[in-house]
């Protein structure tokens, strides 16, 4: 609907097709940063369809369990974007000016702290499983299920953070800096 609003000229702002010129460049680039980060994307999403399939033989209650902590996961995903987006702006900037060692320090310093910030909620969750699946179900086989699922899966939950960190290292400028000696 917002295409076609732009596309009819009505609005401040007009989209116009006819001179729209791919540049094979421009595309390869794009294609060569951001595929890795869709393939990585498609894979996490995969893998929670088919354990969501293969728990489903358990039992709603186990189901359950699963979601609440496949969810928990889910929702450190924004946190640890935000703090790559973040890195990605600073290393580039200090790379672009020729501060390579600062920019290195800056790239594993994001690293240390989105596998301490995941690390965390990933402890907590295994320690207090309640507190996070309580909000959501008082049941006991859900209970049960959950905090199975949350103390042999959370203590992991670090890697969630290195997971974007490393695929924003894909980005020309943090690989750039963690590779470059000075």
């Amino acid at each position: 609907m917002l295409l076609g609003y732009l596309a009819s000229g009505r609005g401040l702002v007009r989209l116009s097709l006819s001179r729209l010129r791919i540049r094979g460049a421009v595309l390869s680039d794009i294609l060569r940063v951001g595929m890795p980060g869709s393939l990585n994307t498609i894979q996490v999403n995969l893998t929670v369809v088919l354990l969501t399939g293969l728990v489903g033989s358990f039992g709603t209650a186990a189901l359950a369990g699963y979601g609440m902590g496949a969810r928990l996961e889910y929702l450190q995903i924004p946190l640890v974007f935000g703090l790559g987006s973040a890195l990605v702006t600073m290393v580039g900037t200090n790379v672009g000016a020729g501060q390579v060692a600062r920019a290195r320090r800056i790239a594993w310093t994001g690293a240390a702290m989105a596998d301490a910030a995941t690390g965390d909620i990933g402890l907590a969750a295994a320690m207090f499983p309640h507190a996070w699946l309580g909000l959501f179900s008082h049941h006991p086989g859900v209970l049960s299920a959950g905090t199975t699922y949350l103390r042999r899966v959370s203590p992991a939950y670090g890697f969630v953070g290195r997971g974007p960190i490393a695929e924003a290292g894909v980005n020309d400028h943090l690989s750039r800096a963690l590779r470059i000696t000075d």
